[in-house]
């Protein structure tokens, strides 16, 4: 799976080493990991398994479109939480697309 294989390359990272950048602005592994937990929770929300978090709009302005990655280790959460979120959230989302069927899969959302 896709996220697996995300996990598998971030394994080795130090947590230390989660917000190096070759260049200002370059997208780090912190970066990378909260933006793809704001995407998985959005998708949750389409699907309609759960409401965005009280701090959606937080996440949105940090990890989303137009945010610029900074090189500042406080300002992200440790390694350990987006994995946490991510892997809980991948397992609702797997669970819940393979209930699905080929009709639910073309309709709008709710």
């Amino acid at each position: 799976m896709a996220r697996e294989q995300t996990l598998s390359l971030v394994a080795e990272i130090r947590p230390d080493d989660m917000c190096a950048q070759a260049s200002a602005g370059e997208r780090h592994p912190a970066w990378i990991l909260g933006h793809l937990l704001l995407s998985d929770a959005y998708l949750l929300s389409l699907l309609g398994l759960r409401p965005l978090t009280h701090n959606f709009a937080a996440l949105l302005r940090k990890y989303g479109p137009g945010a610029t990655p900074l090189a500042q280790l406080a300002i992200y959460e440790t390694k350990a939480q987006p994995i946490s979120g991510l892997e809980e959230i991948d397992s609702a989302r797997v669970h819940h697309v393979a209930g699905m069927t080929a009709e639910d899969l073309v309709l709008p959302p709710a």
